[in-house]
């Protein structure tokens, strides 16, 4: 039975996933900081940088919000500089290698992890710390990692509070229809390789069914965003060179340019001979962006079942990591 592949109950994560954002929403109020912000810094990896992808598409602030993925922060990172050092494990190396970097300069910082040395580094630093539940793949757990972020956010006055919009997407998650729909369209794309197409607002949703097709069902996927691959990718359809499956990611408040040129591409798509599906984003924005993203979640869930492949464990990741010991 396909379901027997899921030995580390992935479904009942995602079911639970507004559970989840109920949690989610209580962490990281007792947070106290001060002083001016001028840009904030995401630093983490894979999933844990996940919560940085969201805030930009979600934010519209005066503020930068700059996503780092990698050992090294930007040189504009200074005391006016809000570093959020996010990992889920608390023992990526990259985000404690940005985390030692943001205390050098004397940052505002908050650790958000389930543990590890990132905690332990937290408490010996003094920092301001968010200890969130562990047991997940970091991919599974980004309701924990971000909306504590938009709490922070709201304490030091740089947003309104969000309790309403978070209430709405847990409320919106609640329902079995996106499971249907990504049951529906892993059927559909079969054993093509996913091309995933949003505006630029919705960046994260398009980025994370990405990874998803990565990490649960071990396949290549690629995403890009409108309008910029108006400008390249899209030549590529000139001369098919592999089997795939494009899905656009479609928000009715995109640009009105934005909504023509995915219904034009539509039309090469259909003229090249390219299977596509749409999904519709609705709602309020962030009930959108998180509904939109718990589709491209069991989509990739049911097309590991087709691949006859447990979607948890990251086999492949988890030896690198043991070969750069």
């Amino acid at each position: 039975m396909k379901k027997g592949l899921d030995r580390e109950h992935m479904a009942d994560i995602l079911a639970a996933f507004p559970q989840q954002i109920a949690e989610a929403a209580h962490l990281g109020k007792d947070i106290c900081l001060s002083g001016k912000v001028s840009q904030v810094v995401i630093a983490g990896m894979g999933g844990s940088a996940l919560p940085g992808e969201f805030l930009q598409s979600y934010l519209d602030i005066p503020l930068p919000i700059v996503v780092v993925k990698g050992y090294e922060l930007p040189a504009f990172v200074n005391k006016e500089t809000l570093v959020f050092a996010i990992s889920y494990s608390g023992n990526t190396e990259e985000t404690i290698a940005a985390l030692h970097e943001a205390k050098k300069r004397g940052s505002m910082i908050v650790v958000v992890s389930s543990g590890g040395k990132l905690i332990a580094l937290a408490r010996r630093m003094r920092l301001n710390m968010i200890i969130v539940p562990a047991g997940m793949q970091p991919r599974m757990a980004y309701a924990y990692l971000f909306i504590p972020l938009l709490n922070v956010l709201h304490q030091l006055g740089i947003i309104p509070s969000q309790e309403k919009a978070i209430a709405q997407a847990a409320q919106a998650l609640r329902s079995t229809m996106h499971q249907r729909q990504g049951k529906l369209l892993a059927a559909k794309i079969g054993k093509r390789i996913p091309l995933v197409y949003s505006s630029s607002r919705w960046r994260a949703v398009s980025y994370k069914w990405k990874i998803n097709f990565n990490e649960n069902a071990k396949i290549h996927a690629f995403s890009n965003v409108f309008p910029e691959l108006n400008h390249n990718e899209m030549s590529g359809f000139l001369n098919k060179n592999g089997n795939y499956f494009a899905v656009l990611i479609k928000d009715p408040q995109d640009h009105p340019r934005i909504q023509r040129r995915m219904r034009v591409f539509q039309q090469i798509l259909q003229r090249h001979h390219y299977p596509f599906a749409e999904v519709v984003l609705r709602g309020p924005p962030l009930a959108k962006m998180l509904t939109g993203i718990m589709i491209g979640d069991w989509c990739s869930y049911h097309l590991a079942l087709r691949y006859r492949t447990d979607p948890t464990p990251v086999p492949l990741i988890e030896t690198f990591k043991k070969q750069l010991r």
